[in-house]
């Protein structure tokens, strides 16, 4: 429909205080403010004097512009809407507004020209909606985005730098260029520890940056209690065959009288547990992610069969979410990440 079309005509502003009970309606939410051609107030509703923090005496005779003012970087915008509505058309957009205290607050806006019998424009109509908290949230959002970007690059190198150095190992091996001396093969898999190691800290920062963790130990919180009669019996449940390795070869490495019990699925740990309920594991090593049944539904249906074994998560999520929700089961005694180091799995075996 073409703006002229829809401007007021003269019929229609005589009419105005008739349908005053619609322009009431449209108050209750909205700022509705009337204009002379050269955009003097001339008369304005509460809304609008509320949230400008105008008395109507003080808004009433005076121009738009002098009272809500605009910056210099807005003159082409207010320029915009000048020449819009002086050609009879109806313009809206979002518009930035200052309070009487000098606060800045956001509106879209509309503005309707109301013109005479001979389509001169004698008035203008703006009725404008607060959107303030969309528009910060707006701005917020692209001031994040925008330091994501910023730290995606900066810390590409740092990531890069320990990668390198690993998949140039993984290459020397796979060519059979390795050494064979027992010294320098020794050699290599310290290069590779320190690298994985690097590549390790690195990502435990990055995550620590975006959720602008100030203080990690005060995100864990650390239930281990202890038992005198220490740990005989392992249930380990990941669905990983290289971890069921790693963790197996790292437990008798400390004590090799402990029994390790492995299961790749959570339905059959639950089933032992069940119906084993004398050969009861004095741990369990519980991963999160895994097909089908997770470690959350496992950590649910643990706890309704009420079986006093503490669980120790051991994980490669390093979120503190995870962190958080895994804590608030009362079963689950400390929460480890992947991959677990001597020291850890040692304090682990020793003092539950």
């Amino acid at each position: 429909m073409n703006n002229q079309t829809k401007a007021f005509t003269h019929s229609h502003w005589a009419n105005y205080f008739e349908i005053n009970h619609l322009i009431n309606a449209i108050s209750v939410n909205s700022m509705v403010m009337l204009t002379d051609a050269q955009g003097v107030f001339k008369d304005v509703n509460e809304q609008t004097c509320t949230v400008s923090g105008y008395d109507r005496k003080e808004l009433i005779n005076q121009k738009y512009e002098d009272l809500f003012g605009y910056q210099a970087s807005d003159k082409e915008h207010i320029g915009e809407v000048q020449r819009t509505i002086d050609k009879g058309g109806i313009w809206s957009g979002e518009v930035k507004r200052f309070t009487k205290q000098g606060d800045i607050y956001w509106t879209f806006t509309i503005v309707y020209p109301v013109v005479d019998e001979s389509n001169k424009i004698i008035a203008h109509i703006g009725i404008s909606q607060i959107m303030t908290r969309s528009k910060v949230i707006a701005e917020q959002f692209d001031a994040q985005n925008q330091h994501l970007k910023d730290f995606a690059f900066s810390n590409s190198h740092i990531l890069r730098h320990p990668l390198a150095t690993i998949l140039g190992l993984c290459n020397l091996i796979n060519e059979n260029i390795i050494p064979t001396k027992e010294t320098q093969v020794n050699e290599v898999l310290k290069m590779l520890q320190i690298a994985a190691e690097e590549l390790d800290f690195a990502v435990h920062q990055m995550q620590a940056s975006i959720e602008n963790a100030k203080n990690e130990k005060l995100m864990v919180k650390n239930k281990l209690l202890k038992y005198r009669n220490g740990v005989k019996k392992v249930m380990l449940i990941d669905d990983d065959d290289l971890n069921h390795l790693i963790t197996q070869k790292l437990i008798h490495f400390i004590d090799n009288e402990v029994e390790v019990l492995k299961f790749k699925e959570v339905s059959k740990a639950l089933v032992y547990l069940s119906n084993e309920i004398n050969q009861l594991p004095d741990l369990i090593l519980l991963d999160i992610e895994m097909p089908r049944i997770n470690g959350w539904s496992f950590l649910k249906e643990f706890e309704k069969m009420q079986i006093d074994v503490p669980i120790c998560i051991l994980t490669n999520s390093i979120h503190e979410r995870d962190k958080y929700k895994a804590i608030n089961y009362e079963s689950v005694k400390s929460f480890q990440v992947k991959p677990l180091k001597k020291e850890e799995l040692q304090n682990l075996l020793l003092l539950i």
